[in-house]
């Protein structure tokens, strides 16, 4: 394995939301932030769900700054 790789495994969420909606689009962007302006960032595969996803991915991140901070944020897209 190399050196300095972060390895983050994004695996599923549950408990999501509707707001009166029936389904929504669930997706996760996770994004490596460090003192220069580069931004490694990695999304998932949007997800079709009522509340519940599973998305079992993988990803990888180079850490060249050792103060970099993980941002992982959830998003969603209402379906009708």
């Amino acid at each position: 394995m190399e050196a300095n790789v972060l390895l983050v495994s994004v695996i599923s969420a549950r408990g999501l939301y509707l707001k009166g909606h029936s389904t929504m689009e669930a997706l996760v962007t996770v994004t490596m932030h460090g003192k220069s302006n580069l931004r490694s960032r990695a999304v998932t595969e949007p997800i079709h769900t009522e509340g519940e996803c599973h998305w079992d991915e993988h990803m990888e991140f180079k850490i060249n700054d050792p103060t970099a901070k993980l941002v992982v944020c959830a998003q969603h897209k209402w379906s009708e």
